[in-house]
């Protein structure tokens, strides 16, 4: 599915692209990355505490606007951001003439980013991990039917099931623009242990029928998902390098 990007790169009105781009990255890169850095994501830097986390953000957000670049046009540094009330970052009016759509996610040391046009969209990557008791978390906030799901799984299948539903419904309530406050118990994810993801219903009688869901390969230690609005697209994805 990763693929080296074309020298010369459009998007498609029929198309998403997906990147995937790992953030531990060289010295030369970060400092290059930096400069590129507005005022406030800066500040943003120094309130990280740890400098692997400080590392991360600048990587994150510089290749964000690499990537953003290429398909305005315009100097990484130029690229001005707006945010929305749940504080997912959007193009100023200044920078969408072409009503370019973006979505980023990260996990450990791996980033996502998808990038439309004038389409919704929402991605998510979940590190796997056992600390906590997901199963609780299943129960008070799933869907009824994704719970039954869970708990009808053997146990050595559930920790990777219930990561596979939290990607999906993640970018599902991002392409959706609500964050959080879209209760995740209004909406439901079909999954099949040997399957793609499908959304079973969304939040209303229209979503169900006009979004779609892609589960994405990342490793064995981390699954991914794209919501998208719309069924009429097609996927690229490309390695950044």
């Amino acid at each position: 599915m990763w693929q080296s990007p074309p020298a010369v790169l459009s998007l498609g009105y029929d198309e998403v692209h997906v990147w995937h781009a790992q953030l531990d990255v060289s010295t030369h890169d970060l400092v290059a990355y930096e400069r590129s850095l507005s005022a406030d994501e800066r500040s943003r830097v120094q309130l990280l505490h740890h400098s692997v986390d400080q590392r991360r953000f600048i990587a994150r957000r510089g290749i964000l606007r690499r990537l953003l670049s290429i398909y305005l046009d315009i100097k990484p540094a130029k690229i001005l951001f707006k945010y929305t009330d749940y504080g997912q970052p959007r193009l100023s009016v200044r920078d969408q003439s072409n009503a370019l759509r973006f979505t980023l996610a990260y996990a450990s040391d791996h980033a996502l980013y998808a990038v439309s046009q004038s389409r919704d969209i929402g991605i998510d990557i979940e590190y796997l991990q056992c600390s906590f008791d997901y199963e609780l978390i299943a129960s008070s906030l799933f869907a009824a039917e994704e719970f039954a799901l869970l708990s009808a799984l053997p146990l050595a299948q559930r920790t990777r099931a219930f990561f596979r539903l939290w990607a999906c419904k993640e970018a599902y309530i991002k392409a959706c623009g609500l964050g959080l406050s879209l209760p995740l118990n209004t909406f439901a994810v079909a999954l099949d242990l040997d399957q793609p993801a499908l959304l079973l219903y969304g939040h209303n009688q229209a979503d169900a029928l006009h979004s779609s869901l892609r589960e994405l390969p990342i490793n064995e230690h981390h699954v991914a998902a794209l919501a998208v609005n719309g069924n009429d697209w097609h996927l690229r994805c490309w390695h950044y390098i």
